[in-house]
């Protein structure tokens, strides 16, 4: 929260968050106390990316004694299988849905003149998976690709830097990388460094 995350992009589907073997908390969807900090959770609507895959939308409100209370707006994509890449209709649509989202939470933190705006470490979204190397990274790609200051990357660039900052998996599988590609493709984008 004191980072002032303008969205929070969950990919674990709601099987993995079920299965007790996973040890993934269902933090987002409950509401909760843990110590002095209060979490409400509301679902404020459901948005259909294409081929049946669904956004669930909740707003997270945290309240802490003496602090702001903040909200976090969530996307969570239950529906999304491990290992498995979405179409690129889905992601370019998954990819605009959490930009949005950021955009529109970036711009009331602007309005509010708050100290987080222009802060390289503040403001960024935050986005999840069971592993945070496949579903993740395809995602992050498609963002990427979104954002006119990477017009120039190619998709190696931007896998490359995945896999430096993050972990040498990124883009866990041959299918998501696939669907970079042909993101790419349409935007007439570089597939490799020249």
């Amino acid at each position: 929260a004191e980072n002032r995350t303008p969205v929070l992009a969950v990919l674990a589907s709601s099987s993995e968050i079920a299965n007790q073997r996973f040890g993934m908390p269902d933090y987002f969807r409950q509401s909760g106390t843990y110590g002095s900090i209060t979490v409400e959770s509301k679902m404020t609507q459901q948005v259909g990316l294409g081929d049946g895959i669904m956004a669930d939308m909740y707003t997270l409100t945290i309240r802490e004694a003496g602090q702001k209370t903040i909200s976090v707006p969530v996307v969570h994509v239950g529906n999304w299988p491990d290992q498995t890449a979405v179409s690129s209709e889905v992601t370019k649509a998954l990819a605009s849905l959490v930009d949005q989202t950021a955009e529109t939470k970036r711009n009331m933190y602007e309005s509010k003149g708050s100290s987080a705006v222009g802060d390289d470490s503040k403001l960024r979204p935050v986005i999840h998976c069971r592993a945070g190397v496949g579903r993740t990274a395809q995602l992050i790609g498609a963002m990427c690709m979104n954002d006119s200051r990477n017009s120039q990357l190619s998709v190696e660039d931007m896998v490359s830097q995945m896999r430096v900052q993050r972990n040498g998996i990124m883009v866990q599988k041959d299918e998501q990388l696939d669907v970079l590609i042909k993101l790419a493709e349409g935007q007439g984008r570089p597939l490799l460094n020249s």
